[in-house]
C-alpha cells in the first residue's frame, strides 16, 4: 500500500466508522458530519516549512452543548464514543506526511468520488414516479397543436395483451428530429427501468396505482386513469395508466425538458395574470 493508498484506506475507516462524509469545498478537502452523530470527525493538514510537506491528523469534537438524552441517548453517545476512540487511537499509530503534489491528487481523488456519485444519485432519481398538478393533465395526451411548443418527441404505447403479462410496445414520432439516437437510447433505459415495477405487468400496474391514489387524473378523466411525471436530465416522460384490462395498458408522452418547462413557466404566467387582471376588474 502506497502512501496514498493509506489515506484512502483512512478515509473508508473514517466513513464506515463514524458516517460522516469527505468531500470538497473552499480551501480543499473537509470532512461533513453525521447530522445524526453526537461527534464531528476533523481532518487536520498542518504544514512542515521546512521539510515542504503536509501532516495530516484526525481529531474529534462535541457536535452539541447542553443537549439534554434519555438513557437510550447516553448508551448511543458512549457507543459512538467507544468506536471513534478505537478509530483516532488507530489512525494516531499512523504517519500520514505527504508532499503538496500528493495532496493536490488526494484532492482530485476526493472530488472524482464526489463527481461519480453526484452521477449515481442523479441515475438513481431519473426514473422517479411524481403525482402532477391538474393543470399538467393535458400533457399525458396527443395534441399535434402543442407539439412544437411543448417539444414533444413522441410517445409510445404499452398493452401487456389478454393474459396481462405480455409485453408489447408501438412508438409514435411526433417531432423527428427530436428522436435522436441519445433520446431512443434513453426511452430503452427508462423502460427497462420501469419494467421492474410499474410496467412489469398488468397487475403490477393495477397495484402501483392503487398505492399512489393521488396521482388518479380525476374530474374529466376516466376513473381507471392514472398520471405520472419522471423527469431526466433531458427529457420529461408523462404516463398515463389504465387499469381496465382489454384497453391499451399504458402510454407515456416524452418532451424536451427545457423546452417544456419554459412551455409550462408561460403557462403559469399567463394563469396569473389572468387572475390577477379578473381581480382587478372585481375591484373597480
Amino acid at each position: 500500500m502506497n502512501n496514498l493508498e493509506k489515506l484512502h484506506e483512512a478515509v473508508r475507516q473514517i466513513e464506515e466508522t463514524t458516517g460522516c462524509r469527505f468531500t470538497t469545498g473552499i480551501g480543499g478537502v473537509f470532512i461533513y458530519p453525521n447530522e445524526d452523530g453526537y461527534l464531528a470527525t476533523n481532518m487536520k493538514r498542518i504544514p512542515d516549512h521546512k521539510n515542504g510537506t503536509y501532516t495530516i491528523k484526525f481529531d474529534a469534537n462535541i457536535r452539541t452543548m447542553g443537549h439534554s438524552m434519555t438513557a437510550a441517548g447516553v448508551k448511543r453517545l458512549l457507543d459512538e464514543i467507544s468506536r471513534t476512540y478505537n478509530l483516532l487511537a488507530s489512525l494516531e499509530r499512523q504517519e500520514f506526511i505527504y508532499t503538496p503534489d500528493e495532496i493536490d491528487q488526494f484532492t482530485e481523488y476526493i472530488e472524482q468520488r464526489d463527481e461519480q456519485d453526484e452521477t449515481q444519485e442523479r441515475a438513481e432519481s431519473a426514473y422517479v414516479l411524481r403525482a402532477v398538478p391538474a393543470e399538467e393533465a393535458a400533457l399525458f395526451y396527443s395534441d399535434e397543436s402543442l407539439d412544437a411548443e411543448t417539444g414533444c418527441a413522441g410517445h409510445f404505447r404499452i398493452d401487456f395483451g389478454s393474459s396481462g403479462t405480455d409485453f408489447w410496445m408501438t412508438c409514435f414520432p411526433h417531432i423527428g428530429e427530436l428522436c435522436t439516437k441519445a433520446f431512443s437510447d434513453e426511452v430503452d433505459q427508462l423502460i427497462e427501468r420501469l419494467r421492474k415495477d410499474i410496467l412489469k405487468d398488468h397487475h403490477a400496474l393495477t397495484e402501483y396505482c392503487r398505492t399512489h391514489p393521488e396521482a388518479r387524473l380525476g374530474e374529466g378523466h376516466r376513473e381507471d386513469t392514472f398520471g405520472f411525471k419522471t423527469d431526466t436530465a433531458d427529457h420529461s416522460h408523462y404516463i398515463r395508466c389504465i387499469l381496465t384490462q382489454g384497453d391499451y395498458s399504458a402510454y407515456c408522452y416524452s418532451y424536451q425538458r427545457d423546452q417544456l418547462d419554459e412551455y409550462l413557466a408561460a403557462a403559469e404566467q399567463e394563469h396569473t395574470e389572468s387572475e390577477d387582471g379578473g381581480m382587478s376588474q372585481s375591484m373597480m
